[in-house]
């Protein structure tokens, strides 16, 4: 997992091929105007989710991991917690993994709780299993799918 600020986003950049493409553009301020919604950016290879929407209560948050693709969740606006933990250190599996939408869900609890504000973003590989969109109030991001 990487947490920084969108200004320190090119020391990362070299950790995949696309993560320039994906960091080039979360800077240009016409991503923050984007419609709730898929984007494709470069096809499957890449593309964008927008949302808008109020978060949750942390105990009803689900630790989440993918296996196909790294998650960049960029903060617009508002306030979110996150939860993360190593997938090889969750045991319980509440949704098994769905290779339609790459996803498995555990009823695990986070070993570790974060706040992301504005302009920051987390970066999550297939080995972390996260929980986002804990908030109290409205949360407005982007989260950025990265095939590897």
């Amino acid at each position: 997992m990487i947490l920084d600020s969108l200004t320190n986003a090119s020391r990362y950049a070299a950790l995949h091929p696309e993560f320039g493409r994906v960091f080039a553009f979360l800077a240009d301020p016409s991503a923050r105007t984007l419609e709730p919604g898929r984007k494709e950016i470069e096809g499957k290879d890449v593309y964008a989710i927008a949302s808008t929407g109020p978060g949750k209560a942390a105990p009803d948050a689900r630790l989440e991991a993918h296996r196909r693709y790294i998650d960049v969740h960029f903060l617009i606006s508002g306030k979110e917690s996150m939860g993360w933990k190593s997938v090889e250190r969750c045991f319980d599996t509440e949704q098994p993994y769905d290779d339609e939408k790459d996803i498995i869900l555990y009823s695990d609890d986070p070993a570790v709780w974060f706040t992301i504000h504005p302009g920051s973003f987390a970066v999550f590989f297939p080995w972390d299993a996260h929980a986002p969109m804990v908030s109290g109030g409205v949360v407005r991001k982007i989260v950025m799918k990265v095939l590897l």
